[in-house]
């Protein structure tokens, strides 16, 4: 009630200080799945562009590429926080849709106009920034069901943390759930999108044009932090050395023009190689 509340005080507000923009009544149909894709500056604001440019890859960082999923009963999910409590949702009937707690970067999220065009969700969100209010569109694409597989628990079980006497063969079934989940991934951004980071990945890659390559170890790696401890981490670590050097015959998926779609490829080739190499 009192989310409900905060949501019809907020839509008044905003109708009513003239915010120079009439919030537009477009039909939406927000539950479901969405991939966050970028955001852009209004327009209206191009006085603003160098500050905008400033804070750009910060907000992408932040919000860019994350997984939504959207409840009928006014609970939300992030994938990178899907196994934690949800957080919460409200959308008015003029477009102004409230999110909280829903994990990092979603904790408090206020948005104006919400709206459909050309195929993709469009949400206004102002940024304060060095004192100046920013008028940012974020531009959302809906996930079909092949994709939406990637915010059912089912498929994050791997974000469990094993025990510390797991075997090599449990360690190994881990490894491969998130390679197959980050292929996915890959797959879904490489339609979508045209960038990704590294750093907000869990697969302890590096990314070259026409390649990919494996990271040192590193227990500050948040690849090695899905695992109990440093041994477990380190033989982890060794799976998927092991992994690289079996598949290094085997040429790279390269993908003209779409570099993320051949690492996906890659990455699901070297899930099939150690999940084949683990059953025998």
């Amino acid at each position: 009630m009192r989310f409900l509340l905060l949501l019809a005080l907020l839509s008044a507000v905003i109708t009513g200080c003239g915010s120079g923009k009439k919030a537009k009544n477009e039909p939406l149909r927000l539950e479901g799945s969405w991939v966050a894709l970028y955001s852009r500056l209004d327009k209206e604001m191009e006085d603003s562009r160098d500050l905008y440019n400033e804070v750009k890859d910060s907000l992408l960082m932040l919000h860019g590429l994350k997984l939504l999923r959207f409840e009928p009963d006014g609970k939300i999910y992030q994938a990178d926080s899907i196994m934690a409590a949800p957080g919460s949702w409200a959308l008015s009937p003029d477009g102004i849709l409230i999110i909280r707690n829903a994990g990092l970067g979603m904790e408090r999220f206020t948005g104006q106009d919400a709206k459909m065009k050309d195929g993709k969700m469009i949400v206004r969100h102002l940024v304060n920034v060095k004192g100046r209010v920013l008028d940012v569109n974020w531009y959302y694409a809906r996930l079909d069901e092949k994709d939406a597989v990637l915010l059912d628990k089912d498929q994050n079980t791997w974000r469990k943390m094993l025990p510390a006497d797991a075997t090599e063969k449990q360690m190994a079934d881990k490894i491969v759930k998130i390679l197959r989940y980050y292929g996915h991934y890959f797959h879904v951004i490489g339609r979508e999108a045209n960038y990704f980071y590294a750093e907000r990945m869990i697969v302890p890659f590096k990314y070259y044009q026409h390649g990919v390559g494996l990271q040192n170890f590193s227990m500050e790696n948040r690849f090695a932090r899905q695992f109990a401890d440093s041994a477990q981490a380190t033989k982890a670590w060794d799976i998927i050395r092991k992994g690289f050097y079996r598949i290094s015959d085997v040429p790279y998926p390269a993908v003209e023009n779409n570099y993320t779609e051949g690492y996906a490829l890659f990455i699901e080739s070297l899930a099939n190689d150690i999940d084949k190499f683990y059953s025998k």
